[in-house]
């Protein structure tokens, strides 16, 4: 008889605990402390096909960005003040058999020495728990270094308005939602990147498990962007389309990403006139990138 109570205390404590399991829910929100730090590299192998007036370009490109951020204060309102900053950036680039290659570490390419400026300059942010930017301060900073440079412009495009950095910041912080979440939760998040052109994303995102305070995530983006621009003095249509895909973790202690993974495609079309002929003239553009995201936590 006793062995047969212990058994159905065994089986009505598996019971609760299963069912604590299964209905287990969690609201994602930043949760920082001051003083504290965190460190994001992203390297990302892009590569590139573009079909001009019946040439074929290939492009492959290698990047990786080292960006930090420090959690400089935390004000009455709840909100954090980030301090947001480059710390590295490497970039290797083969095109048509010609090879360029920067270290912002070791310098040496002038074509980059605009690029390299920025390296080490604080942006400050005020960011809600929601991951919202209310405030940026210091950007002028990064405005002037870059100046007119059209080409930095669209390697470090956050860089380039007030703008930009917002709806970059926004973007980044967008897996956090407003309502709880559990296994199985499906949410998006809309968003404008609005340098170098408009481009509208839309972000899916699904809590694939839990893990203690690991949030395992699955996501898939789509965004499209449509812009009339000038170049060599003719009038060029652009079409963008893309998809992302990939999975992510954030650690739910803190609201801050872990780990990504992303896999890119890109359809881009120009059409132009050419400027002697007449014709119209189609330039179709494929890009192809993978992205590979880590962060580590650290005392700054």
């Amino acid at each position: 008889m006793k062995h047969r109570k212990h058994i159905r205390l065994l089986l009505a404590m598996a019971l609760v605990c299963f069912a604590l399991h299964v209905s287990a829910k969690t609201t994602l929100r930043l949760n920082l402390q001051k003083g504290s730090g965190y460190e994001m590299n992203m390297n990302m192998s892009m590569k590139m096909d573009q079909e001009m007036m019946g040439q074929q370009i290939k492009m492959d490109q290698k990047m990786n960005m080292q960006l930090v951020y420090k959690v400089a204060d935390i004000l009455p309102s709840k909100n954090y003040v980030i301090e947001y900053s480059v710390g590295q950036i490497k970039m290797d680039i083969s095109t048509n058999g010609q090879q360029i290659s920067f270290d912002s570490q070791t310098g040496g390419n002038p074509i980059f020495d605009k690029l390299k400026s920025i390296i080490g300059s604080v942006i400050k942010m005020e960011v809600t728990p929601l991951g919202k930017v209310e405030k940026v301060e210091g950007l002028d900073a990064f405005i002037q270094k870059i100046g007119d440079d059209k080409t930095m412009a669209q390697l470090v495009p956050m860089f380039s308005s007030d703008g930009g950095i917002k709806s970059f910041m926004n973007q980044t912080f967008g897996y956090i939602p407003e309502t709880e979440l559990e296994k199985g939760s499906k949410w998006s998040c809309k968003s404008q990147l609005t340098t170098p052109m408009n481009l509208d994303l839309t972000a899916n995102y699904e809590l694939a498990s839990i893990e203690g305070n690991t949030l395992n995530m699955n996501v898939t983006s789509i965004f499209n962007a449509a812009k009339q621009m000038e170049q060599m003095g003719a009038k060029v249509d652009m079409q963008i389309d893309g998809t992302q895909n990939g999975t992510m973790t954030v650690d739910a202690t803190d609201g801050w990403l872990r780990t990504q993974h992303l896999d890119q495609t890109v359809k881009m079309t120009m059409k132009m006139k050419n400027p002697q002929s007449g014709e119209e003239m189609n330039m179709p553009i494929e890009l192809k990138s993978v992205t590979e995201t880590k962060v580590v936590k650290k005392s700054l």
